[in-house]
């Protein structure tokens, strides 16, 4: 039986946000740290990693499973390791510098922190959280590309009688 990797990786990468989201939300269970971080950049933060990016990683697992065996042909390895890659990377460098704002008790639900002194130093990273997040986001048309080409791609290689399941 021949394992495809990408579904791995990002079986993987699903298990691993899992984890860490279920290990952070431990700091719920405590009511002093509950109370001070509540309204902060931390609920969004854990809820993020819960809720995005771990259902996420699981589709794209379920889908680089499963394209192969619904239209006959493997998705191309490269772009789907470079998708996996800056996706993942990219989240993890987007979600540590949100739980460090939270820590330093930075507010959800402000549009602008310019009457507030006390955050005006953050604004630098929050456009640093914000560029990461757009990369990440343009790292998924890697994927539509990946679809796109190994679709239209005559050469793929087609799966014939391994694509059962």
């Amino acid at each position: 039986m021949r394992v495809n990797t990408l579904v791995l990786h990002f079986a993987i990468g699903s298990m691993v946000m899992l984890i860490l989201s279920r290990i952070i939300a431990t700091t719920f269970g405590n009511s002093a740290l509950d109370i001070a971080l509540h309204d902060s950049y931390f609920v969004i933060a854990h809820s993020h990693i819960l809720a995005l990016c771990s259902l996420l990683f699981f589709v794209f697992a379920l889908v680089y499973f499963a394209y192969p065996k619904v239209l006959g042909r493997e998705l191309n390895r490269t772009l789907g390791l470079l998708h996996f890659w800056i996706t993942f990377a990219g989240i993890s460098m987007l979600l540590i510098p949100v739980h460090a704002l939270a820590m330093t008790g930075v507010p959800r639900r402000y549009y602008s922190y310019e009457d507030f002194d006390r955050f005006n130093h953050f604004q630098r990273m929050n456009e640093i959280v914000s560029l990461i997040a757009i990369l990440v986001f343009l790292a998924q048309f890697l994927f539509l590309i990946n679809l796109v080409y190994s679709a239209s791609n005559r050469q793929a290689k087609p799966k014939g009688q391994d694509a059962s399941s």
